[in-house]
């Protein structure tokens, strides 16, 4: 049993020259991966786990962390020595590295779509004010005709389920139509995640996407359509940002309609500040109060979870992008900029 566990503790050595290797060679992930291994993974998974309001993912993280401690339990009480211990743990994450990189995580070596979507950065600072405009334009357009009054916040009333539905029968750009997605689950974690800093996760196993159930309604849209983005194999933060917009800013429903423009539009207004800061006081003397009011009370429910360990965690999660070849970490959220404005010139928004 010993050689055996030994044995596949060495296995991590091929197995990271090999996603050295995919990370400098995607035609693999592009052309084998994505199009056969991972649509068969993902329909297994919905086959199995659709049906279920429970959610595996978050059972499956629970039992791995008593396993942990167990292990660390039994290895206190009986003595064992260090380097038994060390395999022991070597074995298991040995197994956990390849069923990860399996089931999703090869997503991470895909070609990205910055190679779709070029964008040149001659005049980028007004592209970001015109498309800020636009965004603007649409949200105010949109809050006038969901609200009694220019002051008033907007009151989403469909349910997770609801949004859902509405949000996946719009997923049509960009997208493998043969991938089936099982439905957003309710995270049993959502207190902890919002002491994290996270809105949802995937879990990469079970291919669940986990909702925090206790973020504002406002944001719930957007969560929904980032999580389904990393369901349908877009790894990537920025690439599961701009796929949920591109699918849900000209939504029928003009609630999901509504998020995804203001969502945007915060993102861009977010740069056109560091950008031309006289321009950003221009659109902000135009936006309707009940826009503001939407914001402030995102901005109040994170600002109501900050703690002393969140930083250290996003430092966490900023690490295991870079490792998983997101160069820039979680500042590649806000790349998602300069793939609408490509987006922009093929499609107008």
């Amino acid at each position: 049993m010993f050689r055996l566990k030994l044995a596949i503790v060495l296995l991590l050595i091929p197995q990271l020259f090999l996603i050295k290797w995919f990370d400098s060679n995607r035609f693999f992930i592009d052309n084998f991966y994505n199009s056969y291994i991972f649509p068969k993974i993902s329909n297994l998974n919905f086959f199995f786990f659709n049906n279920a309001n429970l959610s595996f993912g978050d059972i499956f993280y629970i039992l791995l962390f008593f396993l942990i401690f167990y292990k660390f339990l039994l290895a206190f009480k009986k003595k064992i020595k260090i380097l038994k211990l060390l395999a022991d743990f070597g074995f298991y994450f040995s197994i956990f590295f390849f069923l990860f990189h399996l089931t999703w995580g090869l997503n991470y070596y895909r070609s990205p779509l910055s190679e779709k979507f070029t964008t040149s950065n001659v005049n980028i600072d007004d592209e970001i004010f015109e498309i800020t405009k636009k965004l603007l334009e649409n949200s105010n357009e949109l809050h006038k005709k969901l609200s009694a009054s220019e002051n008033e916040k907007i009151k989403i009333n469909i349910s997770n389920d609801s949004l859902f539905e509405i949000i996946k029968s719009n997923f049509k750009n960009n997208v493998q139509s043969n991938i089936k997605i099982s439905k957003i689950k309710t995270s049993l974690f959502s207190k902890p995640l919002s002491f994290m800093g996270f809105s949802g996760y995937i879990n990469p196993f079970t291919h669940e996407a986990q909702i925090n159930s206790l973020i504002p309604k406002i944001n719930m849209t957007m969560t929904i359509a980032h999580e389904i983005s990393h369901q349908f194999g877009f790894a990537s933060e920025q690439e599961a940002n701009f796929i949920a917009f591109i699918n849900t800013f000209k939504n029928k429903n003009d609630y999901v309609k509504y998020s995804a423009n203001i969502f945007a539009f915060k993102t861009f207004f977010n740069q056109l500040k560091k950008v031309n800061y006289e321009k950003s006081k221009i659109i902000k003397e135009n936006i309707r109060p009940g826009i503001l009011k939407d914001f402030q009370e995102t901005n109040e429910f994170w600002k109501s979870y900050d703690n002393f360990f969140q930083p250290s965690i996003k430092k966490l999660y900023d690490i295991f992008l870079k490792i998983n070849g997101q160069k820039n970490g979680i500042i590649s959220y806000n790349k998602i900029i300069s793939l609408i404005i490509a987006y922009d010139k093929i499609e107008p928004i």
